[in-house]
């Protein structure tokens, strides 16, 4: 589901409470996607964040988003942009033909065996 939010307290909060977490959790999902740190590393920042997300760096609110299963998009007011429907789609053509090349890769490899 996409839709459309101020970049606001209660959007973040919401989200928190509407998939069921716990700020740790979410601090623990951000130190796994950079890699590094513990969680509380990330905890006081991450909760910071969603208190006042328009005083935090992007990049928080961007790791914030990804941990708690979402992604953010930008839209140029002088950019003709492609529906939400066709983006969707367009993403999975591409994954579908990256499959397909890794089935043709695979098949290529049998044959070679033989």
């Amino acid at each position: 589901m996409t839709y459309q939010v101020e970049l606001n307290t209660e959007a973040l909060s919401q989200r928190l409470a509407d998939i069921g977490t716990t700020l740790y959790q979410i601090s623990k999902i951000i130190a796994e996607i950079k890699g590094s740190g513990k969680p509380m590393n990330y905890h006081t920042t991450t909760s910071k964040a969603i208190e006042e997300p328009l005083k935090s760096k992007l990049s928080t609110i961007l790791d914030i988003i990804e941990a708690m299963g979402g992604k953010a998009y930008i839209e140029w007011d002088d950019v003709e942009s492609l529906n939400q429907e066709e983006y969707f789609v367009d993403q999975r053509i591409d994954r579908l033909e990256k499959s397909m090349e890794e089935m043709k890769s695979l098949l290529q490899q049998l044959v070679n065996k033989q």
